[in-house]
């Protein structure tokens, strides 16, 4: 199941869910990395978690309201 689609019962989204969300709307093909859970392939290149939230605010992602 797609973590996105599990984050969404919880309420409020986390920034990560967030920049997630918002690359796969525009284009972006995003998978979390199964064997850790602090990485995220995006169009086959390799992220951390911090690096996707980066990528996502320099594509125009806006964090506080998807």
């Amino acid at each position: 199941m797609d973590r996105i689609v599990s984050d969404l019962h919880l309420g409020r989204r986390p920034a990560i869910s967030r920049a997630y969300a918002g690359l796969r709307k525009r284009g972006y093909i995003v998978f979390a990395d199964a064997t850790r859970p602090s990485l995220y392939w995006v169009n086959g290149n390799r992220l951390t978690a911090y690096q996707l939230v980066v990528l996502a605010l320099r594509r125009g992602v806006r964090l506080k309201g998807l």
